[in-house]
C-alpha cells in the first residue's frame, strides 16, 4: 500500500505541475489576446 500511496502522490503532484504550466500558458495567452483585441 505504501508504494502506490507514493505513486499516487506522485502523480497527483505530476497532475498540479502540468495544470500550473497550463494556467501560466493559458495567462499568458489571455493576455496576449486582450492585446491584440483592445
Amino acid at each position: 500500500m505504501r508504494n502506490v500511496n507514493l505513486n499516487i502522490l506522485k502523480f497527483v503532484e505530476l497532475i498540479n505541475n502540468f495544470c500550473l504550466s497550463l494556467s501560466n500558458i493559458g495567462l499568458g495567452d489571455s493576455y496576449q489576446l486582450s492585446d491584440v483585441s483592445f
